[in-house]
C-alpha cells in the first residue's frame, strides 16, 4: 500500500510539474504576445509620428510652393504691365516723332513749293523800260565783255551804258520798248550763273573760269 501511495504521489507531483511547466510555457508565450504587441505599438507609433512629420513637410512644401507661384505670378503680371506701358510710351513717342517729321517735311515742301513759284514768278516777271544791271567785284573783264556781246545779240534790248572798275563792279543800263522776261533772258546766258531782282536794279552774277 505505501508504494502504491508514493507511486500515487510521485504521478501527482508530475502532473503538477507537467502542468506548471504548462502554465510557465502559457505565460511566457502570453510575455511574448505582449512584448510583441507593445513593440508593433510602438512602431506604428513611430511610423505615425513619421508619415505626420512628412505629411507636415509635404503641407509646409505645398504652401511654399503656392506661396511662390502666387509671387511669380504677381511678378509675371508686373512685368507684363510694365512691358506694356513701356511699348504704350515708345509707340507714342514713335508716333509722335513721325507726326512731326511729316508735318517738318509738308512745311519743307511747302516752302520749297513757295519758293518755287516765288523764283517761276520772279523769272517770268517781265520788264520795260529802263533797266540797271548790276554785276558785282571783283568781275572778269573777259567775261563781262561776253556778257555785253549777248545782251547786244537780243533785239528786244538796247545797250544804254557800261560803267564802273573792277574794284567797284559794273554797271549796265540796257532799255526795251515792249515787255520782256529780262530775268529768265539773263538767266539763260552762258557767262551767267545767276540773275536776281533787287530794289535798285538785276544783280548779275558771273559764271569763273
Amino acid at each position: 500500500m505505501r508504494v502504491e501511495r508514493v507511486a500515487e504521489e510521485v504521478k501527482k507531483a508530475r502532473e503538477a510539474e507537467a502542468k506548471a511547466r504548462k502554465e510557465a510555457e502559457e505565460a511566457k508565450a502570453r510575455v511574448e504576445k505582449a512584448v510583441a504587441a507593445v513593440k508593433k505599438a510602438g512602431e506604428d507609433e513611430a511610423r505615425a509620428k513619421k508619415e505626420g512629420e512628412e505629411a507636415r513637410v509635404r503641407g509646409k512644401g505645398a504652401a511654399e510652393e503656392a506661396k511662390k507661384a502666387a509671387e511669380d505670378e504677381a511678378k509675371a503680371k508686373k512685368g507684363a504691365e510694365e512691358a506694356a506701358k513701356e511699348r504704350a510710351k515708345r509707340e507714342a513717342e514713335e508716333t509722335k516723332a513721325k507726326v512731326k517729321k511729316e508735318a517738318e517735311e509738308t512745311k519743307e515742301k511747302e516752302k520749297r513749293a513757295a519758293e518755287e513759284v516765288e523764283a517761276k514768278t520772279a523769272t517770268d516777271k517781265v520788264y520795260s523800260g529802263v533797266v540797271k544791271l548790276m554785276i558785282a567785284s571783283p568781275v572778269d573783264y573777259e567775261l563781262v565783255r561776253k556778257f555785253e556781246e549777248f545782251l547786244t545779240q537780243v533785239k528786244e534790248l538796247r545797250l544804254v551804258l557800261v560803267s564802273g572798275s573792277a574794284d567797284e563792279g559794273i554797271k549796265i543800263v540796257v532799255s526795251t520798248e515792249k515787255p520782256v522776261p529780262l530775268l529768265s533772258m539773263l538767266a539763260k546766258m552762258p557767262p551767267v550763273e545767276s540773275a536776281v531782282e533787287k530794289e535798285s536794279g538785276i544783280e548779275i552774277t558771273l559764271k569763273t573760269k
